[in-house]
């Protein structure tokens, strides 16, 4: 074991509150299997029931390593040599080191047993399943559960996947790899760009990234959950309330990505007579930069892309988008900018996503908007390796 070696945490999402929507869970088995991207002989899970309705109970927890499709090891899963677990609400908790060797082409998997009936309103929701999988059996006979069946979120946007318990990973691994964190609003939370990213570092000559996604849909750099549209935080707090804890509460990642401002600037469309001023969404972005230089950590903004077929989209909120665009890429206090607006704009009509980028809602890139998305972030990237490595 190297002495320049230690624990990071490599993946990870941020826990979504739909305490409002609680999922009545049979007894079952949950599975999550992952693309390792890091060799390494230790890992760590961290485990979670922030915002539970009720204590959340976990057994017969264990994290398998299957290399080329053949189980290579298993070991119990373990939080004070028990590998059963009760979180009460709000608690996070990280596992003992898992010892094992992987690896980087390797696949993960973590199976954890729900053991009685339990509402759940903790977890995390995902749409892009790019080197991953989530799969929930009935515990008595194993069969199967449909999502939709047991997930009021899934039954109202079958696009969503829902996972509980489970919110992050750790690995025991040598300092030169970094961790980026992205950091934003369902654009992020949805994945798409995150996987992307994810994949394009690992298939790089220098594979030495991993990917924490910190998106929460309908999340606003200003303002929390509008209890209009949720009596609890399904959208967050407000993203300069939320920043810090959220990036650097169980981890300081190496480079933060941000791209965040669409909510507040859609306000106006969504709830006429509301208006947030692109120069207070500026203050609250400045939030984000001073945090991230006073933890000494480059911050890379992406710029808003465009939304001229989504049903949020009028001539007054495509004026604050490019007035907001305009400070992104002439400001001085970010480490650099991704334009995501020019990467994924149509050229002909650049206030509208190119088809080929769209989810068809106008307004989230699907599976090929986050890859195009993951190019000009990686693209960003590799030229502030290159400034890193000229220091």
């Amino acid at each position: 074991m190297s002495n320049h070696e230690f624990f990071r945490q490599v993946w990870g999402y941020t826990p979504v509150d739909y305490r409002t929507w609680p999922a009545k869970a049979v007894p079952q088995i949950q599975q999550l299997t992952l693309h390792a991207d890091f060799a390494t002989d230790q890992l760590q899970v961290v485990l979670t029931n922030q915002n539970g309705v009720m204590p959340l109970q976990l057994t017969s927890m264990t994290v398998s390593c299957y290399r080329a499709g053949a189980r290579c090891w298993e070991q119990p899963l373990t939080v004070h040599e028990r590998d059963d677990l009760v979180l009460d609400l709000d608690q996070t908790v990280l596992s003992d080191p898992v010892v094992g060797a992987i690896q980087r082409s390797d696949s993960i998997v973590i199976r954890l047993i729900l053991p009685r009936l339990t509402y759940l309103s903790s977890g995390v929701v995902t749409y892009s399943q790019l080197n991953f999988a989530v799969e929930q059996r009935q515990l008595m006979d194993h069969q199967v559960i449909a999502q939709r069946d047991q997930f009021i979120m899934v039954r109202n946007n079958p696009r969503m996947v829902y996972f509980f318990g489970v919110c992050g990973i750790f690995m025991h691994i040598s300092t030169s790899k970094h961790v980026v964190s992205v950091f934003g609003d369902s654009i992020i939370q949805q994945g798409f760009f995150a996987n992307r990213l994810r994949e394009s570092l690992y298939l790089s000559a220098s594979s030495k990234y991993g990917v924490v996604n910190c998106g929460i849909g309908g999340n606003r750099v200003l303002y929390p959950t509008d209890p209009a549209m949720d009596q609890w935080y399904r959208h967050g707090i407000a993203g300069v309330d939320r920043f810090e804890q959220d990036v650097f509460g169980l981890d300081t990642p190496d480079t933060v990505i941000i791209l965040h401002g669409i909510n507040d600037l859609i306000q106006q469309k969504m709830h006429p007579g509301e208006e947030e001023a692109v120069a207070d969404v500026i203050r609250g972005l400045q939030t984000y930069s001073t945090i991230c230089q006073r933890r000494h950590t480059p911050a890379l903004i992406g710029t808003l892309m465009p939304l001229g077929t989504s049903q949020f989209y009028s001539q007054a909120v495509e004026e604050k988008r490019q007035a907001l665009n305009h400070w992104i890429r002439n400001q001085q206090e970010f480490s650099g900018v991704i334009d995501f607006d020019q990467a994924l704009c149509d050229p002909q009509r650049p206030e509208q996503l190119r088809s080929a980028a769209d989810s068809m809602d106008g307004l989230h890139p699907g599976d090929a908007g986050g890859l195009l998305m993951a190019e000009a972030a990686h693209h960003v990237l590799a030229q502030l390796d290159i400034e890193r490595n000229q220091e």
